[in-house]
């Protein structure tokens, strides 16, 4: 209930009483609550098809689609950084670099055709799991293609991006991954490109990426289960 009073005057302005007018806002204040909530549900449910948008639905990692928007931004974040750095107060952090790591599981055509899609998937999954605990959270894995997987990492040095990748290529080298309960389980391997950004500062990010996918075509070519990060041999 909201109530006003007003003054009542007689001919020569002295206040001679007071009138109170009440009005009945419960069912204003009932509305505003109705609005407020559904102005909340409506942002948590934009926020839902976000995340959706942004992720693939079988691992629930980065999809190609976030990748491409991601991966601009953060090419001309990285490219403006190193311009710069000389310029900065030195420090640790003035050695951080870029590293795109394009990965591919081998023989996953394979596995799918000889055990089903159903454990391909489940390889999907496992490897994703051995990927995501030895990276940060500041570190973006995507899903690319059917078992391509982009690997953005950053603010990391050079050598911290190699060994990164080496340690991912290991673990999953030596992990015996569950094929199910009807299948004996098995050995899985993968095959690394991998460009660091000092190399490419004068190159667009279609460039990145076809340089990226030309050295994991070279890994695969030269044996798999390998990494390869330069252009020689």
């Amino acid at each position: 209930m909201s109530e006003s009073k007003l003054p009542i005057r007689d001919e020569l302005g002295e206040i001679i009483g007071l009138v109170g007018i009440g009005r009945d806002i419960t069912a204003r204040y009932e509305t505003q609550l109705l609005l407020e909530r559904a102005s909340f549900e409506i942002k948590e449910l934009n926020e839902h098809f976000k995340h959706l948008a942004d992720r693939d639905g079988l691992t629930g990692i980065y999809n190609r689609r976030f990748f491409n928007e991601y991966f601009d931004i953060e090419v001309r974040r990285a490219k403006n950084f190193l311009e710069h750095r000389t310029q900065l107060v030195p420090s640790k952090d003035n050695d951080m670099n870029f590293g795109l790591a394009m990965i591919d599981i081998d023989h996953f055509k394979q596995i799918n055709d000889t055990y089903g899609h159903l454990v391909g998937d489940n390889v999907l999954k496992q490897v994703i799991k051995i990927i995501e605990r030895n990276i940060f959270s500041r570190d973006v894995l995507c899903r690319y293609g059917g078992d391509e997987f982009m690997l953005l990492l950053t603010k990391t040095s050079s050598d911290g991006i190699l060994q990164a990748t080496e340690k991912i290529r290991k673990e999953i080298d030596e992990h015996i991954f569950n094929f199910g309960a009807d299948h004996e389980n098995q050995h899985v391997t993968i095959s690394i490109g991998l460009v660091i950004l000092y190399e490419v500062l004068n190159k667009e990010g279609k460039e990145i990426l076809q340089l990226v996918d030309d050295r994991l075509l070279r890994a695969k070519i030269q044996g798999k289960n390998r990494i390869v990060y330069d252009d020689e041999g």
